[in-house]
């Protein structure tokens, strides 16, 4: 009997052990959670991509540079002559440009600025030159020669880089196109000519 009763005896003890080491492996034992957003907040939101590509408006986002043939600009106007009046620009249109010359060399030089403000990245599909009311040639994509007048699209300067399709515009990013009209034939008139309805279309796409 007295066997009988150590060995329940170290049966009880053995068993309050593994009940005491079970209750210290759960309180050692921690669940970590992650939850994304909150009952007033998303948890994942993908903003909407925006499309703006636009001329930088205002009087300072229009610079007109005149030169003159010989170191003379005398009779050469840029906007600037007898009933002319300053050119206009919204976020998609330049108009209003009027321009006089008169000798070789003389030429006007109008800077503006375009604008990325959207999300998407952007290149210039095609340019389009519209033809004055006279012959002309198109000896490339942004440049026309009618008689002794040559109309240019170039970045930053008159004498800078010609613009050609497939030119990049990123979003964010600002570029400085200059349009330029020069005197640059050598023929004499013995009346003036008057070029009419000369334009550019530039169309950006996504890239």
């Amino acid at each position: 009997m007295r066997k009988r009763s150590m060995l329940f005896g170290m049966i009880g003890v053995l068993c309050s052990l593994v009940l005491v080491m079970g209750v210290v492996y759960a309180t050692l034992n921690t669940v970590l959670n992650i939850n994304f957003g909150s009952s007033s907040s998303s948890a994942v939101v993908q903003k909407g991509s925006t499309w703006d590509i636009s001329f930088l408006t205002g009087a300072d986002n229009l610079t007109i540079t005149k030169t003159g043939g010989n170191e003379s600009t005398t009779d050469v106007y840029c906007n600037d002559g007898p009933n002319m009046s300053q050119p206009t620009i919204t976020g998609t249109e330049i108009s209003g440009i009027n321009i006089q010359l008169t000798k070789k060399g003389d030429q006007c030089s109008y800077a503006f600025k375009v604008k990325n403000n959207g999300t998407l990245k952007a290149k210039l599909n095609a340019i389009s030159l519209t033809k004055p009311n006279t012959a002309c040639t198109t000896p490339s994509v942004s440049s026309m020669v009618c008689g002794n007048i040559t109309y240019s699209l170039k970045y930053d300067s008159a004498s800078g880089t010609a613009l050609t399709a497939s030119d990049t515009l990123d979003n964010g990013i600002t570029k400085t196109i200059v349009l330029t009209a020069a005197y640059t034939g050598s023929a004499t008139v013995s009346s003036d000519i008057a070029y009419n309805g000369f334009g550019a279309t530039l169309n950006y796409i996504q890239n």
